[in-house]
């Protein structure tokens, strides 16, 4: 039986790039998202023989569902660049209408599309809003996957055998995380193969192939791949508000630095 690789985040973590990091580092598939059948964009490298296979996550610890013999990577990103990276790619429910339609036949398929009519006059202070806020409270109305506070999705982790990374050290310090993720997935990763990976999967270059083979898709889901876009796009009443409320946990990752 192979052995699954499960990298999980909070959503907009980087855990899409992360899956294909690991997928290239161990030579292994990424098969797409945990206990889902569908493809996804994070696919790739399905003909890869190897004795592992990765899959993207944002569960909490608790649905899970995975063997002991699973490995887990978890992805932490600054929270306050979550709010911006997902400002840029959700598509934003509404509760009332989702409520009030339901009894309709094709219910689902008129709330995509009523969705996708009201998200292009939302404005930009609308989503900062209403994303912080999720950041905080939640709110499955923007993503199913965001039904809890990014706090509490990293605490579910907290004591659990995973390995935990945070997204701005794998953008400053790429070779010695992936020597950590070697460690941890008991994987010869050599210097060679770790420069190689990096190198392929860096966002410049897959953004550059997404482009010239035509998936826009995956080439729109690779923003920028910046650590702190945030300081200059995010509002300054939502860069206190998040760092406030979330003080205790940024001082604890090491956030709240001098330029915090």
């Amino acid at each position: 039986m192979k052995m699954n690789i499960l990298i999980v985040g909070y959503p907009k973590s980087g855990t899409t790039w992360l899956t294909r990091l690991v997928a290239e580092l161990t030579q292994s598939p990424a098969v797409g998202y945990w206990l889902n059948d569908n493809y996804s964009n994070v696919t790739e490298g399905l003909d890869r023989v190897s004795s592992s296979q990765c899959f993207q996550s944002h569960h909490i610890y608790q649905e899970l569902s995975c063997s002991p013999n699973d490995k887990i990577i978890y992805l932490i990103r600054d929270p306050r660049a979550v709010v911006v990276s997902a400002v840029h790619h959700f598509t934003f429910g509404i509760r009332a209408i989702k409520e009030n339609i339901h009894w309709l036949p094709y219910s689902n398929k008129i709330y995509f599309y009523l969705l996708k009519l009201i998200n292009l006059f939302l404005s930009k202070e609308y989503k900062f809003q209403r994303v912080s806020s999720a950041i905080l409270q939640g709110d499955k109305y923007i993503s199913k996957w965001c039904e809890y506070s990014w706090s509490t999705h990293i605490q579910s982790y907290s004591k659990q055998n995973v390995l935990v990374l945070k997204y701005e050290d794998l953008i400053s310090n790429p070779v010695e995380e992936c020597q950590k993720i070697g460690y941890y997935l008991n994987a010869n990763l050599n210097d060679e193969r770790i420069k190689t990976a990096i190198e392929k999967q860096s966002f410049k270059k897959r953004k550059a192939d997404f482009d010239r083979k035509g998936m826009k898709n995956q080439s729109k889901h690779l923003r920028e791949g910046k650590a702190n876009a945030w300081r200059k796009e995010l509002p300054e009443k939502y860069q206190q508000q998040l760092t406030e409320a979330l003080k205790p946990m940024l001082e604890s990752l090491e956030y709240l630095s001098s330029l915090g």
